[in-house]
């Protein structure tokens, strides 16, 4: 099984499906998740060096008949700090003991690198690094040569100057975006649901995995992209428009809040 997170981010949540043994009879089984304490850890498949150990996790149930469960885990930005790929893991402990969770194939966790530094965006510069200005390239000048002519008299011709009112320069009344895309997911940074998806038109290049805010008939709300986008074409925009992208959802969500 693969997982797949951006650096510094806490979205989207990492669930997994819990199958029965079938030696238990599904009240046992539900009572005995009900009543067990559930942890995450994660260590990074080539050193073996755990990264998260035996953090809370949470257990989640349908409503179908029989009930199917699901334990999940939401990463803090200090879990996804550091790209790379890490094997997961689910503990169950109860009265009888503590049991790793049996699943079905191996749950790779991939932290994939981000584009944006979330430590640097959006904040005043700190003085740290000098700031490096180009250096003009020195141009030829190239002299003249002079030569002697003869420059006949003008003749005065009398100018005629019009008192029209001044004409007024247009103002476009369409915004250009550069590019516009056919979207493969969204996730609500407010409740982690599925939106549906369709054409999106931003300034700026959209790749899976970003915080954006979009405005949607004048309601501004924040999302996350799971899969990447297809660029359809640049020009007018079609779709609703990306106002900005942020470092996590916890930024954008402060600003415009979840309704």
């Amino acid at each position: 099984m693969e997982f797949y997170i951006r650096q510094n981010a806490t979205l989207p949540y990492l669930k997994v499906k819990v199958f029965k043994d079938g030696r238990n009879n599904y009240k046992e089984f539900s009572d005995s998740l009900t009543a067990s304490t559930i942890t995450f850890s994660m260590y990074d498949e080539e050193t073996q060096v755990y990264k998260i150990l035996d953090r809370p996790a949470s257990i989640m149930s349908t409503d179908t008949i029989p009930a199917e469960y699901y334990v999940y885990y939401q990463f803090r930005k200090t879990d996804s700090k550091k790209s790379g790929r890490y094997i997961g893991e689910f503990k169950i402990t109860n009265s009888q003991g503590t049991i790793i969770l049996p699943l079905r194939e191996t749950l790779f966790v991939n932290v994939l690198e981000s584009f944006a530094d979330s430590d640097t965006c959006c904040r005043p510069n700190r003085g740290d690094a000098p700031v490096v200005f180009p250096t003009e390239t020195p141009r030829n000048t190239v002299t003249p040569t002079l030569s002697l002519s003869t420059t006949p008299t003008p003749s005065v011709t009398p100018t005629y100057t019009p008192t029209g009112t001044n004409t007024p320069t247009p103002t476009p009344t369409n915004a250009y975006y550069n590019y516009n895309w056919e979207l493969g997911g969204l996730v609500s940074c407010c409740d982690g649901s599925d939106v549906p998806t369709g054409l999106l038109s931003s300034n700026s290049v959209l790749t899976s995995g970003d915080i954006i805010s979009i405005n949607l008939d004048g309601d501004i709300k924040c999302y996350e992209l799971i899969n990447i986008p297809t660029l359809i074409n640049q020009g007018s925009p079609l779709g609703p428009i990306v106002t900005n992208t942020y470092s996590d959802c916890d930024t954008c969500k402060s600003i415009y809040g979840c309704t």
